[in-house]
């Protein structure tokens, strides 16, 4: 068995991950991609969904999906920028 610092605690990172993953979709019915995006707009590091793509690597369209689910569960919602109309941010509602 590896005993180093590191191994420890990616191990224990990987653990909490699982649990914090198997909660959310207990819980609150989404997936664990969902619950960390959801945490990304809440801690400030992506406002729309292009930088969640960019982000997390992957394209629009399913950044898009995965947001409507999310928005349907009423965690999260779509508002336009009043500075440029074409851009849309993404806020988290009270249940989010």
């Amino acid at each position: 068995m590896n005993d180093s610092v590191g191994y420890l605690m990616s191990r224990v990172k990987s653990l909490m991950t699982n649990l914090v993953t198997q909660r959310t979709q207990e819980e609150l019915g989404i997936t664990g991609t969902q619950a960390s995006m959801l945490f990304m707009i809440a801690v400030g590091k992506c406002s729309t969904a292009a930088e969640l793509a960019r982000e997390y690597g992957i394209d629009a369209s399913a950044v898009t999906r995965l947001l409507d689910r999310v928005e349907k569960r009423g965690l999260l919602s779509r508002v336009r920028s009043i500075e440029d109309r074409r851009v849309v941010r993404l806020e988290l509602t009270d249940e989010g």
